[in-house]
């Protein structure tokens, strides 16, 4: 074929007119294409062909919004490069394929066809296929053709080379124009009115244009169908798209109609522009996330789910739609978004529970309001549970694209790979019905230019503020920064705890981000922390939650970082700072002092060197040591009224140093350098089997009062 279509070599720069945007040559090529073709005339007669449509022109007719177009198959030289399967492909392709839309051009030598190998095709072109000869036949038996002139079949005379480049360079701009995309951010809403539409029977929205009708496509979720599945390679416009996705919800939508969480798992900060200014509509953003604080919003949403489910019961109706229809009271939907969701299910325990959460959400969601769009790169995490061919096929809605025929195969259905032939950007594939072929709609998505998107954020967060209508209480969640501390000295006011020494330290890693106290009523403190901004919010947290305790204060200080601790003057408390060469004498008269609170805190413990045993040192012979004494002093806070705090940088060097003092340390604080997190746990005894994972930006609590420790978020440093 390659030599008969010198002449249009020009037209492959475009991805029409010519399928896969090349002229298949060799065997194996043209078998792949007559394949592809094959099966889309199989999934038209199975899938499209019902009740009164019968075939292509009767299916046109019945879809004018969505009409499918009419593709020429040319071979030339045949049965040159026919492999078997391509032949019977090919007899199958003559047969069905014009009904269906596919019209076959072909020339070949009839001499070459081997009655054995050949027959289904000889077959095929003796009862379907026209010759000069049979259209010469019938041309009688039409009036429409009395008008067309027959000519010899000698070859015609070609225009000369100059009428043929005019010709074809005219034919490569009319369908580069015609390939020309140029739908902007702001026309996907354009004819949209403002926050007007109602969710009651659903949510949908524009998401750009039929690459054939140029007929708005429509994203919708609903009854049917309810969740979503988004794929496609790195670089194929899948952030793009979710992007216009959301701009174009929240133009329809009020935040009264719709909430949105989304929840971010890749390195990059997609989301975190729907938070400067904030987005009314968002009930969450979270942005480099992690497995735990993922399933921490699912559990939220499941709770969310079962609080609906109990108001409806009430309500004596049956689910969302009733309940906004009959009963008239304001509910929003919920749409989750989880982009790279499949990392979710990292780690054996972690992906038992989210499979069970996303099994539950996806199941009963629809009654609740609440819809999912899970988006991935790849479905590869996933594919070996159990459970994976039941949660994908709960997703109904598709949305393919650019990616490798197996991922095509799994985002849409087994034998559809259309999302592998897309060329890339703004091209994608629309499915609402489980990937099915018949279903295929192609998209072509606008960009969601930044300065756009932001324009279009002011707009609605300025709506919002003036209408006063946006979602109480957004969490935003970032992964790789510490959360602020409560401002106007609030961690203070959050003392009063047992002995008025409550402190709070930060807030737990999860959605709900409650509030973590450390209760330091009559007992010691060890805090292990690497991290220089970890290091910095616990000290200042300490210090304000110290100075915010009842009574009388009186503080002795050893530190490199006196600035963190500077809040320990802040309420009237008696600050002493002292150096490594202190002794027994300061901390004799320490505990002399009268004051009704006594706390010994020591901050880089590494390198006071006067709390050192020497080596070869007898206790009867020289008399108490600086650290024996310091050892009795704190023993019995609530008896001595002293109590410690120590600061480590090394929990293993704090264990070669300080081994006696770390024992009688009730709390424990640590940060993700913990070497040994296990023995850290235990109190010097067993410990628990597994301890959590801790990432650069969070920190355990460990109480020996409590069953279990907890994962939190220390403050950032002021």
């Amino acid at each position: 074929m390659g030599a008969s279509m010198n002449g249009f070599q020009g037209l492959r720069d475009n991805r029409k007119p010519f399928a896969g945007g090349k002229f298949p040559t060799v065997a194996p090529d043209i078998e792949a294409a007559l394949s592809r073709l094959h099966g889309e005339i199989e999934s038209f007669l199975q899938d499209d062909c019902t009740g009164e449509i019968v075939d292509w022109t009767s299916y046109n007719a019945a879809h004018p919004d969505r009409p499918k177009t009419i593709r020429l198959l040319a071979m030339f030289d045949l049965p040159d490069q026919l492999t078997d399967s391509a032949a019977a492909y090919l007899s199958k392709i003559v047969e069905n394929g014009p009904k269906c839309g596919v019209l076959p051009l072909l020339t070949l030598d009839p001499a070459k066809l081997d009655p054995r190998r050949h027959a289904a095709l000889k077959a095929a072109l003796d009862s379907f296929a026209w010759d000069a000869t049979r259209l010469r036949d019938a041309v009688g038996g039409f009036p429409e053709l009395r008008n067309v002139r027959l000519v010899a079949e000698e070859p015609c005379a070609m225009p000369d080379d100059a009428g043929v480049a005019a010709a074809l360079s005219g034919l490569c701009s009319g369908y580069a124009a015609r390939e020309r995309f140029a739908g902007s951010l702001e026309s996907v809403w354009r004819d949209e009115s403002f926050w007007g539409a109602t969710s009651e029977n659903g949510i949908e929205a524009t998401i750009g244009w039929d690459d054939e009708s140029r007929a708005p496509v429509r994203f919708a979720l609903g009854d049917q169908p309810v969740h979503a599945l988004l794929g496609g390679t790195s670089g194929s416009g899948k952030t793009n798209l979710v992007h216009v996705l959301l701009h174009s919800l929240c133009h329809r939508y009020s935040p009264k109609e719709l909430n949105l969480y989304l929840l971010d798992y890749k390195e990059a900060t997609e989301f975190n522009a729907y938070a400067h200014p904030l987005l009314p509509h968002a009930a969450g953003i979270a942005t480099e996330s992690d497995v735990g604080y993922g399933i921490s919003v699912l559990r939220h949403l499941f709770r969310e789910m079962k609080r609906r489910s109990a108001l409806f019961k009430a309500a004596e109706v049956k689910d969302f739609h009733e309940y906004r229809t009959k009963i008239g009271r304001a509910l929003p939907r919920i749409l989750l978004v989880v982009d790279e969701f499949q990392r979710l299910f990292e780690g054996a325990r972690a992906g038992a529970e989210v499979e069970s959460l996303l099994d539950e959400l996806l199941r009963l969601g629809r009654s609740a309001g609440i819809h999912m769009l899970m988006a991935t790169q790849t479905l590869s995490g996933i594919q070996n549970l159990a459970s994976s061919r039941k949660l994908l096929s709960l997703m109904a809605c598709r949305l393919a694209l650019k990616c490798t025929p197996e991922d095509s195969s799994t985002i849409l259905q087994n034998d559809n790979l259309a999302a592998a032939m897309l060329p890339g950007p703004p091209h994608g594939i629309f499915n609402p019905d489980l990937g099915k072929k018949s279903a295929n709609v192609h998209l072509c998505i606008p960009l969601a230019e930044s300065d756009a998107c932001k324009r279009h954020l002011e707009d609605l967060s300025a709506t919002a503020e003036t209408r006063g209508e946006r979602v109480a209480d957004c969490r935003v969640f970032s992964g790789a920064a510490l959360p602020e501390p409560p401002a106007g000295g609030a961690l203070a006011a959050q003392g009063g705890g047992e002995d008025g020494l409550r402190i709070s330290v930060g807030r737990t890693a999860d959605f709900e981000e409650e509030p973590v106290f450390a209760d330091m009523g009559g007992r010691n403190l060890l805090v292990v922390a690497r991290q220089p901004a970890i290091a910095m919010g616990l000290r200042q947290s300490v210090a304000e939650g110290l100075a915010a305790g009842t009574g009388t204060k009186s503080f002795l200080l050893y530190t490199d970082h006196s600035d963190d601790w500077a809040a320990l003057g802040a309420g009237g408390g008696e600050v002493t700072v002292i150096d490594d060469e202190w002794g027994c004498e300061n901390l004799d008269e320490f505990a002399a002092r009268d004051a009704e609170r006594k706390v010994v805190v020591l901050d880089g413990f590494e390198d006071l060197h006067a709390l050192r045993q020497p080596t070869g040192y007898v206790s009867s012979r020289n008399g108490p040591s600086a650290a024996e004494r310091l050892r009795a002093l704190v023993e019995r806070p609530r008896k001595s009224g002293v109590q410690l705090v120590l600061f480590f940088r090394d929990y293993g060097r704090a264990c070669q140093l300080a081994k006696d003092l770390l024992g009688l340390c009730d709390l424990r604080i640590g940060d993700g350098s913990l070497s040994d997190p296990v023995k850290f746990l235990g109190f010097e005894g067993p410990g628990p089997r597994e301890a959590p994972q801790l990432s650069p930006t969070k920190a355990i609590l460990a109480d020996r009062d409590a069953d279990e420790p907890v994962v939190f978020r220390p403050f950032a440093g002021r």
